[in-house]
């Protein structure tokens, strides 16, 4: 008897313990641990995949926060993108969008799976990794400066609705799974690493009935991420759903039930939950959002004991924003043209902007006005231009191209550039041995001249003119630029590029004939070499013959020969400091042109092309391979090089310079040199005519450099008159300048009330009884400013 009572009882517990099991097991349904192979795939339930999510939100130890989410997406576009930014700054530092369909990819080995974006990404280029374990995730993304690797450990995997399909609006149905990690890593920024910690969340949404449109009209979605050292989860509510998973020291809970408070004026939401563990309080501090995404600090407790080292992540997407301080549309545009300033800088050396510059100038001038609904829609025209623009086909060197300008690579460019130029200039003599000297130039709303007879200067003015544009019988193409008592003019026919010029008494005609093939520096769209940190240009040099006259009151006084170049060429965007040498020779039997741009330390090269040519055997050849030496700069310059089959050596010695400052202008040079060709050397005798550009020394104040450059050339001197000239207004300082490139380029050149202050003041110091003067138009001074420089 008592043997039956025993084993009954024994059937009883063992009963009980199965019971237990199964109804431990009905709580939380047949949530589990997914397999690599139920993370990879395309449909759930029947469900389609919706997208791929990743976000983050924590604190680096630059005591910043950081926030990114990123997504490859299935549906609404299908995009592949990752947006971080930096906080309390409010400051995007990435920002990447690719099209799914067009550029990115996807691979699984059975292993782990791999997202990719664009689809043949090289590391040196934007792009974003995302890689997929069986208990991890890996994140990587290169964008411009900025480098962002992250791990996160998965320690909770959330299933919708217990596993299972939930129906969370009318007609619209969800799956999937969401895990919750911590995360690891760093973030270069600028070659600055900064270690990263924090919340990490990865979802698998799969959805049937567009879950976004039923956000908007029914509302109430909140979906909450959080994660402390003891307890990680996520709160999800779609309308009347509620759902939630959480992980309390490693055993899966659900709660019996939640609620959710939001306080606006605190911009925080609080969620009390009951829990077999006891009842869990938390409030998430937002301190900042991407889009209708909520980023947080954390605090909570656990049955009354505090929590640690929280973040939360809240998403509400609706009509308004329920959290977030609304923002005025003046702050809303102000962010707007900062993060397309930073995608300018980031995207400058790979898509053709100048459009988007454009917009973002005419942007920022509405902004400073105050007629914000302007700017806000300008600038959105800007992000779209951004959006849809050509890729660069940015190289060293064009030289190769070897074709002669056809028709429509001398009319004017169909699509936005910056600035365009049509050129003529060049060095002549007559019978009687005057030398002659010219310098032609027409943009867009800008003539330019110079003309130099021996070491006189006849002609030295820029002149505000619209060029206009007119095709005659169908083959000449007319380019003119009229202004106050004159005229510049170019008739272009093939090979054959004339030149009409009339001002005041004087009148002078060049008729140039083309020497042979160009240096082409980009026939295309997109088609260029690089001349500074974000300008590049396209175009063609082409050496010719000169053969022109001068008139004065309507009498011929003087008729000569010599040679030159004619240039067409046009930039994409402004031009910032860089070093610059620009050569044009030609001799009777020889021409060339060479240029070579870099950073001011020279150890980034930007374009570095050129070509030479024999019109006697009427050959050309590509010359990239050259060097530029400064013997006694700017008026010694020695070039040497090698070509496909020789060498050859000139040096350029100058008398007289134009424009001395940071660009100074040769026009006028006299050469001497060799070139060896197969077996045979041919002495150079001729004229050239350069451009320079040199930089300041790095590191050096710049009212150090100029006053040390000014003495040196100045050495005797007790007066020195030009010591500062500027031909328009001057910032305060150059951060008060609205254009970032135009900051950069005044930082540079020192062209501030700023600079010319600490510059007078280290004079009157260091060298009292040296007297400085400045050559300037007193009308463009501002009076208060003068004052405050004395």
């Amino acid at each position: 008897m008592n043997k039956k009572i025993l084993i009954i009882v024994g059937i009883v517990v063992i009963a009980v313990i199965l019971l237990g099991g199964c109804l431990q097991k009905s709580k939380v349904g047949n949530i589990h641990d997914p397999s690599i192979d139920e993370l990879a795939l395309e449909e759930l339930f029947g469900i389609p995949r919706h997208n791929n999510w990743f976000s983050f939100v924590g604190k680096g130890d630059d005591q910043n926060l950081y926030g990114l989410y990123g997504n490859f997406q299935y549906h609404y576009g299908k995009k592949a993108s990752i947006i971080i930014k930096r906080f309390p700054e409010n400051e995007i530092i990435c920002h990447l969008l690719f099209d799914w369909r067009k550029e990115s990819g996807r691979r699984f080995d059975g292993e782990k799976i791999i997202y990719w974006a664009p689809s043949s990404f090289a590391l040196d280029e934007d792009y974003i990794k995302y890689t997929i374990h069986d208990d991890s995730y890996e994140l990587e993304a290169n964008c411009g400066s900025t480098h962002i690797y992250l791990v996160f450990q998965k320690e909770i995997s959330f299933w919708y609705n217990k596993a299972r399909v939930a129906e969370v609006y009318p007609n619209c149905e969800i799956a999937g799974i969401e895990e919750t990690s911590k995360a690891t890593g760093y973030i270069l920024i600028k070659g600055k690493r900064i270690n990263l910690t924090g919340l990490g969340h990865s979802e698998h949404f799969f959805n049937k009935g567009n879950i976004v449109q039923k956000i908007k009209e029914y509302g109430n979605e909140w979906w909450m991420p959080f994660r402390f050292d003891e307890v990680q989860g996520i709160f999800v509510v779609f309308g009347d759903y509620k759902d939630a998973g959480l992980l309390i020291n490693g055993e899966y809970i659900i709660p019996s039930s939640f609620d959710y408070f939001v306080d606006n004026k605190k911009r925080s939401i609080r969620i009390v939950a009951d829990t077999p563990k006891g009842t869990l309080d938390i409030t998430h501090h937002i301190f900042g959002n991407i889009g209708a995404e909520y980023l947080a600090t954390s605090t909570g407790k656990l049955n009354g004991r505090e929590l640690t080292n929280g973040f939360g992540w809240v998403e509400h997407v609706n009509s308004h924003k329920l959290i977030i301080k609304p923002e005025t549309i003046k702050e809303k545009v102000r962010e707007r043209l900062l993060n397309l300033e930073r995608e300018i800088r980031a995207k400058a050396n790979k898509l053709y902007l100048t459009e988007t510059y454009l917009l973002y100038k005419q942007a920022k001038n509405f902004y400073l006005k105050g007629d914000y609904k302007k700017a806000e829609f300008t600038v959105d025209k800007a992000f779209e231009a951004l959006k849809n623009a050509d890729k660069l086909d940015l190289a060293l060197s064009h030289s190769h191209i070897n074709d002669r300008p056809k028709f429509e690579d001398e009319l004017p460019r169909e699509y936005p550039t910056l600035q365009e130029w049509y050129f003529i200039g060049g060095n002549a003599k007559d019978e009687k041995g005057n030398h002659f000297s010219f310098w032609f130039s027409q943009k867009q709303r800008q003539a330019i001249v110079f003309v130099g007879i021996n070491n006189e200067t006849l002609f030295d003015f820029k002149k505000e003119a619209k060029r206009e544009v007119e095709i005659e019988d169908d083959n000449t193409i007319i380019i003119s630029s009229n202004f106050q008592d004159g005229f510049l003019r170019m008739r272009i026919y093939q090979d054959k590029r004339n030149l009409e010029f009339s001002y005041t008494a004087y009148k002078i005609i060049l008729n140039t004939t083309s020497r042979g093939i160009p240096l082409w520096h980009g026939k295309e769209k997109g088609q260029m070499v690089g001349f500074a940190d974000y300008m590049h240009f396209g175009g063609f040099d082409d050496p010719v013959e000169i053969k022109g006259i001068i008139e004065k009151d309507g009498r011929r006084i003087y008729e000569f020969d010599g040679y030159g170049d004619y240039e067409h060429s046009w930039a994409d965007l402004p031009r910032t400091e860089s070093y610059e040498t620009w050569i044009c020779v030609n001799t009777p039997e020889f021409y060339g042109i060479f240029l070579l741009t870099a950073s001011c330390d020279k150890k980034t090269i930007f374009g570095k092309n050129g070509r030479i040519g024999f019109t006697l055997t009427n050959e050309s050849f590509r010359a990239d391979e050259f060097e530029v030496v400064d013997l006694d700069y700017p008026r010694i310059i020695k070039l040497k090089g090698k070509f496909e089959e020789g060498e050859f050596e000139i040096t350029m010695k100058s008398y007289y310079l134009q424009s001395p400052g940071w660009i100074i202008k040769h026009p006028y040079m006299l050469v001497e040199g060799k070139v060896i060709k197969r077996n045979s050397s041919m002495r150079l005798n001729g004229y050239s005519f350069l451009e320079l550009g040199r930089c300041f020394t790095p590191g050096k104040p710049l009212e150090d450099y100029n006053i040390r450059n000014l003495l040196r050339r100045n050495q005797k001197a007790d007066f020195i008159f030009q010591g500062w000239m500027t031909q328009k207004p001057c910032p305060d300082k150059y951060s008060n300048l609205s254009d970032f490139l135009q900051q950069e380029r005044c930082k540079l050149s020192g062209y501030s009330y700023e600079h010319l202050r600490k510059t007078i003041s280290k004079i009157k110091k260091n060298y009292q009884t040296l007297h400085f003067a400045m050559e300037l138009k007193l009308s463009i001074f501002i009076r208060k400013k003068l004052a405050s420089l004395v």
